[in-house]
């Protein structure tokens, strides 16, 4: 497996890790309405223009030439820091280390913030594993007519992570 910026030609599989991860880490907890609703071509057209755009520090990791997991980075729009906004890995690919290896990737050692569902354990594991601690910050989002809580988690720096090229 290896990790690298992510390019326009990445969307379909950066859209198709999206969506299954979704379907996968969050039923039970967003309405399965929603989630069986998910399309990936749809979500593969959105992440084809952020990715044309230049929106944000997006970053794959592949194996045998597969997408398997994402990152996206970029400037908090609440806070002068950098926000994590996904990270996502197939859930074949869970503890295979992928997604410490995008964190390391795209998240340097500047304060960064990150929202996560409050329902979601193992995402909330991994992020304390790596240095993040719950800030006391929450909110509720809505998801297919249902509000879910979601948590922010911070980091105020992570020495010895490698720095990204911006």
């Amino acid at each position: 497996m290896s990790v690298r910026r992510a390019s326009v030609e990445d969307a379909d599989g950066i859209a198709r890790v999206h969506v299954t991860t979704w379907q996968v880490a969050y039923r039970g907890v967003i309405a399965d309405e929603y989630l069986d609703a998910l399309d990936s071509g749809e979500r593969a057209v959105a992440w084809r223009e952020r990715l044309t755009a230049g929106v944000g520090t997006v970053f794959v990791a592949v194996e045998e030439e597969s997408v398997v997991g994402f990152i996206a980075v970029g400037p908090s729009p609440d806070e002068d820091c950098l926000q994590l906004f996904a990270i996502y890995v197939l859930p074949s690919h869970w503890g295979s280390g992928a997604a410490a290896e995008l964190l390391d990737a795209a998240v340097d050692s500047r304060m960064t913030v990150l929202w996560t569902l409050a329902d979601n354990p193992r995402a909330r594991r991994f992020y304390e594993r790596h240095g993040f601690a719950f800030d006391g910050g929450t909110q509720n989002l809505e998801f297919g007519g249902r509000e879910v809580p979601v948590v922010r988690y911070r980091r105020a720096s992570a020495p010895g992570s490698l720095v990204a090229e911006r």
